[in-house]
């Protein structure tokens, strides 16, 4: 083995060698391996000791295990420590904050820092650019863009059976049938799904990059489902019209300047397909009418409207959606990647077609009509079985309906 040259191994490299360590088998100990792989026997030993550390590294979503060589801690030590260590715990404050953080505001607090533990006159720290691209790999930071996550309330399990409960209740204090046990949803979407990179070739100065005029225009499709596995008539909310579009029968169309619901709008809706069945409108049969606490929806559980026609609105938990809206849990999704599919489809016709692209040469959006027809066709793709299956998984039909067992873990 050539002992002038040296190699290091990432955190997965290490647990891939360790796997072929043995004890007590000939040809798998520690001096087999190291000849194996010209690696000093101490360093494997070293790496065995540690291997709980390089398991907990992988499983650790911070860590990139294919590409880090050290655990954290191991390497040389920081020269200033001391700063470091308080300008990563001003870091984790203002990101706490939602207050923004760049380059420049962590070398001036990081001076700001130095200066307070050794004095104004101290010298020997400058914050240079270097030392904080090596702060940053040591404490795992990088930029990041805005966003936002849904977490679940700290009491999700007990909110989660106290709703269930509810609607099991209701459904045997009013005797309500399958389907009448309805849930409704908005899926919003721009027309365009268009992303906002293109290809160019490496090392380009300037990439331009159009887009069509209706690069911003959104539109909302609201899905209303029941627990029998039918989907009741869909209705589609146009941002930045004045006039209803036409479009295909077994749709409704509003339209806005916003593209969002609002309160005139659900009412309407709720008129148009809750009510006017045959089952609420003429036979008053009880209606258990499933939204989640969007800010508009909250002011439907209290309309003496819909109780005169014996409609129970109940609104789901905020927060919790993703584990007791079946729409959300098993529907939607099939929606989004529909559209895109079709949407896809229609941009390889209109890349050919003159007539689908402006003057300019940009492409076309989609016509409302074809908007809705998509949507259509999306909703003859669904059985039965895919709309009762959503309900079951949540729990939200009869109790002899389902089984405990099937219910999906939360996500």
């Amino acid at each position: 083995m050539n002992s002038t040259t040296r190699r290091s191994y990432s955190v997965n490299e290490k647990l891939v060698i360790l796997a072929d360590y043995k004890m007590g088998v000939n040809g798998c100990g520690f001096l087999a391996l190291a000849k194996r792989h010209g690696i000093p026997p101490a360093t494997l030993r070293g790496w065995w000791r540690d291997r709980d550390k390089l398991r907990a590294a992988v499983r650790n979503r911070q860590v990139a295990s294919r590409s880090v060589r050290r655990l954290n801690g191991g390497g040389r030590k920081a020269a200033h420590e001391d700063v470091e260590t308080q300008l990563h715990a001003w870091v984790l404050d203002r990101n706490e904050k939602g207050l923004r953080v760049k380059d420049a505001y962590m070398r001036l607090q990081a001076l700001n820092i130095y200066r307070n533990l050794h004095g104004d006159d101290a010298t020997g720290f400058d914050a240079s650019t270097g030392w904080l691209a090596r702060f940053k790999a040591r404490k795992n930071l990088v930029s990041r863009r805005q966003t936002t996550t849904r977490t679940l309330p700290a009491d999700a399990p007990r909110i989660c059976r106290e709703f269930i409960q509810r609607v099991q209740q209701l459904i045997s204090e009013h005797n309500i049938k399958l389907r009448n046990i309805i849930n409704m949803d908005q899926v919003p979407r721009y027309f365009e799904t268009e992303p906002k990179s293109t290809i160019a070739t490496r090392g380009s100065r300037e990439v331009l990059l159009r887009k069509g005029g209706s690069s911003h225009k959104r539109f909302t499709a609201t899905f209303t489902i029941t627990a029998d596995g039918k989907i009741l008539q869909p209705h589609l909310l146009f941002s930045k019209l004045k006039n209803k579009p036409a479009c295909p029968d077994g749709v409704l169309v509003d339209v806005n300047s916003t593209g969002m619901w609002n309160d005139n709008i659900l009412a309407a809706h709720a008129k148009a397909v809750v009510c006017r069945r045959k089952e609420t409108q003429l036979y008053r049969e009880p209606v258990l009418y499933l939204i989640d606490s969007y800010a508009c929806h909250v002011k439907l559980e209290q309309s003496e409207w819909l109780r005169r026609h014996n409609v129970f609105v109940l609104i789901i938990p905020p927060n919790l959606t993703n584990m007791l809206q079946p729409l959300d849990v098993a529907v939607n999704r099939g929606y989004q990647e529909f559209y895109r599919s079709r949407y896809d489809e229609y941009i390889a016709k209109a890349l050919v077609d003159p007539v689908l692209q402006t003057p300019a040469g940009n492409l076309k959006v989609p016509r409302y009509s074809e908007v809705a027809q998509w949507t259509l066709d999306w909703i003859a793709t669904k059985t039965v079985a895919d709309i009762t299956r959503a309900f079951q998984l949540c729990g939200l039909v009869p109790r002899e309906s389902f089984l405990a067992s099937v219910l999906h873990p939360p996500r």
